[in-house]
């Protein structure tokens, strides 16, 4: 099964995703969105990314500081958002 498929049911079926729909990843003024999210769902999987968000600082280290196996950095050389022409133009010259 595919990260996006598996990450589709799991949004589909997860009780833990209600406030994902509300979450923008590329809202520059998020700061009360996350202080929200750690109080009511401090984990939550995002339609928007396809992945997984962790809000809470523990938790956090954890997960850094866990079985590789079991909490994966597969994507984490994907971008989130495409990089403008001129962003990408001096990625390329570098």
């Amino acid at each position: 099964m595919s990260d996006e498929k598996a990450g589709s049911d799991a949004a589909a079926v997860c009780p833990v995703t209600r406030i994902g729909k509300a979450f923008d990843a590329f809202d520059a003024e998020s700061y009360g969105f996350y202080a929200r999210a750690r109080g009511e769902e401090p984990v939550f999987y995002s339609p928007q990314i396809g992945c997984w968000v962790v809000t809470r600082y523990q938790d956090v280290r954890e997960i850094l500081q866990g079985d590789p196996e079991v909490f994966s950095a597969d994507n984490v050389l994907e971008l989130l958002k495409p990089l403008c022409p001129e962003a990408m133009q001096k990625a390329m010259d570098y």
